[in-house]
């Protein structure tokens, strides 16, 4: 039962020329998926909360601002007090508001960036999905054109090439 080299070839040259069996080619390991949107930190109950808590500080009315009511002496006394204690702790508490007032800001601005961030993502995500399913359509055509240049009826040396 000896070999002959020209049966070999033959079936070499038909087994190159059988389309492949199994998926067509894949590009990536996951599907591409565009996910849902990501929602707004600076719309996000965090930063509302703050933005809250800071309007009601400022809304607040501070200590002896009421002025006299006629109350008597020792109400006087109580409103004068008060309103000497808010003035010596001014200059304290208007440096916190400042730095509160920073910091709120500064919050703000991250929570802009994160947004936008997150806006370029969902863009990003889109177009990775649409190179994957444009690449993976003409990976397929090629497979197919190939499968097309490499027809079994043609005779054996038949190779088209635009050379």
């Amino acid at each position: 039962m000896a070999l002959e080299p020209s049966r070999l070839v033959d079936d070499v040259e038909r087994q190159a020329r059988r389309p492949p069996v199994g998926d067509p080619p894949r590009l990536l390991q996951h599907p591409p998926g565009v996910g849902d949107p990501l929602p707004s930190v600076r719309a996000g109950e965090e930063v509302t909360a703050i933005h809250r808590s800071w309007a009601q500080l400022h809304a607040a009315v501070p200590p002896g601002s009421e002025g006299g009511t006629g109350r008597g002496v020792k109400a006087a006394v109580r409103d004068r007090l008060a309103a000497v204690t808010a003035e010596s702790t001014r200059s304290a508490r208007e440096a916190d508001r400042v730095i509160i007032g920073d910091l709120i800001r500064a919050v703000d601005a991250l929570a802009a960036r994160l947004d936008t961030v997150g806006d370029r993502l969902l863009a990003l995500e889109a177009l990775v999905e649409e190179v994957a399913v444009v690449t993976s359509e003409d990976l397929t055509h090629l497979r197919a054109a190939l499968e097309h240049d490499a027809d079994p009826s043609a005779p054996p040396g038949a190779h088209t090439t635009d050379e």
